[in-house]
């Protein structure tokens, strides 16, 4: 789970702008850089273009500048427990080019608006776990050039699924929005990403069911409701089979 410690966007600061933090942060910070600059690390610099986004471990050391212009960024402070994602393997403390490939913009913008509106909430959650599946999907090599057919539309199935874990999700309707069989979608979503998208609906209504169920005023059935199962019994099956518990048990030992 992400929980945002502050962030910020279109941050602007003049050409003597300069960033050491020798121990980093006790949590992790996404940049996404607007402006060239230059980091530093492990003793190497290197100059990046507007366009370029890193994630620093915890901990890591923090060593950027301006390069003799005005610096702009996008920047979260984020902690998490565990940031894995099924699937995906996060490059950190290494600048990564976008540039226009993904519009990484948008969703800092749009997790900045959820995040003041709403605090820490769901939707700033999935928000977060689809920009880095985005960035990340290709089994942590940063190329945005996919010889998959469909890739592109495959990222946004994958989006829309862990935005809206709740929707009633089936491969047939997944399939006929992009024009495919059945068989051909569960092939190349499995090839893209490690896993299908039906175990990806299941995995994060079950990561939904888990923030709920820390909510002690809301009932298992009303939770199962939620996160779009239509039968509590469903529910409960299928949560003790992934998490190895029913939820009533894992809700009590969270206190």
């Amino acid at each position: 789970m992400f929980k945002i410690r502050r962030m910020g966007c279109n941050g602007i600061h003049d050409r003597n702008f300069h960033i050491d933090r020798k121990n980093g942060y006790d949590c992790y910070l996404l940049l996404f850089i607007k402006s060239p600059a230059v980091f530093c690390i492990n003793g190497e610099e290197h100059y990046v273009q507007n366009g370029t986004f890193i994630i620093f471990n915890q901990c890591s050391p923090h060593n950027y500048r301006a390069a003799d212009t005005e610096y702009v960024d996008d920047w979260i402070q984020v902690e998490s427990d565990d940031i894995n994602i099924p699937g995906i393997s996060i490059i950190f403390d290494k600048p990564i080019f976008i540039g226009e490939a993904i519009n990484i913009p948008s969703y800092f913008k749009l997790i900045y608006d959820s995040f003041l509106s709403f605090g820490n909430n769901i939707e700033t959650e999935n928000l977060i776990t689809a920009m880095l599946s985005q960035l990340f999907y290709d089994d942590g090599k940063a190329s945005f050039i996919n010889s998959t057919p469909y890739f592109r539309e495959l990222l946004n199935l994958r989006k829309n699924i862990y935005n809206h874990p709740e929707k009633n999700w089936n491969i047939q309707d997944m399939s006929n929005e992009l024009y495919i069989s059945d068989s051909y979608l569960y092939a190349l979503y499995k090839k893209q990403f490690g896993t299908t998208c039906m175990n990806d609906v299941i995995n994060r209504r079950l990561e939904l069911a888990k923030q709920y169920l820390t909510d002690k005023s809301m009932s298992i059935e009303s939770i199962a409701y939620k996160c779009g199962y239509q039968s509590v019994i469903h529910f409960s099956r299928q949560f003790c089979k992934y998490v190895g518990m029913p939820p009533g048990k894992w809700r009590k030992i969270q206190d």
